[in-house]
Parts: structure tokens; sequence; C-alpha cells
């Protein structure tokens, strides 16, 4: 029986909400622009959980390739985000995310890669 730390399973259980919820898997380990395998959501989850709890440990987080020209000011929005949740300034972080999530409503979309 493996035992897996709680911060494993708060991993697994967030990426496995986020990849049904957007329809989205992760690319395979070691390559964010690869498309992702075929591999079941259990066994992605944890290969991803694991490569999560490594980049945390080196504080240094693989993002993939840049973004469609339109979409560029809302992952800036985003990333920002992300380091305001490190600072522990949820408030900011929270007031990012909700500006992100405007400029990507307001923003014409690019064509859409399917999942």
């Amino acid at each position: 029986m493996t035992v897996r730390l709680p911060s494993i399973v708060q991993t697994i259980r967030a990426y496995a909400r986020a990849a049904t919820l957007a329809q989205h898997q992760a690319a395979p380990l070691g390559d964010p622009a690869a498309p992702p395998g075929l591999a079941d959501l259990a066994e992605q989850a944890d290969g991803y959980a694991r490569s999560w709890s490594a980049q945390e440990t080196a504080r240094l987080f693989t993002i993939g390739p840049r973004p469609a020209h339109a979409d560029r000011p809302a992952l800036v929005y985003i990333v920002e985000a992300a380091r305001a949740l490190c600072a522990r300034n949820r408030g900011g972080a929270v007031r990012l995310l909700r500006l992100a999530l405007a400029e990507l409503e307001a923003s014409p979309a690019p064509r859409e890669v399917a999942p």
C-alpha cells in the first residue's frame, strides 16, 4: 500500500477536477509542448502530482510554450496571480484572476486546440 502525503492527494484532486472541468490534460512529464497521451485520469493525475511536487521543491514551474498573441495579457495576469498566491496575497490573486477572465472574455478567441 502506497502512503501519499496530504499535499500529493490535494494536488491529485485539484488536477482531476481541472482536467475534467476544462477537458484538458497536461502534457507528458518533461515536455509541456507535447500532446497529452491517453493515460487514464487517475494515472495522469498521479504523474502530475509527482511532477508538481518536484517543481514545487525546485521552486521552478514550467508552463509551456508562449500563448497566442491575443492571450498574452491574460497569461501575464494569471502568472502574476500565481505569484501573489506564493506571496500569500489571496486578495491580489483573486483580483488578477478576475482581470484575466475579463481579458479572455473580451478578446477575440484564437483557434483552440482540441484536448
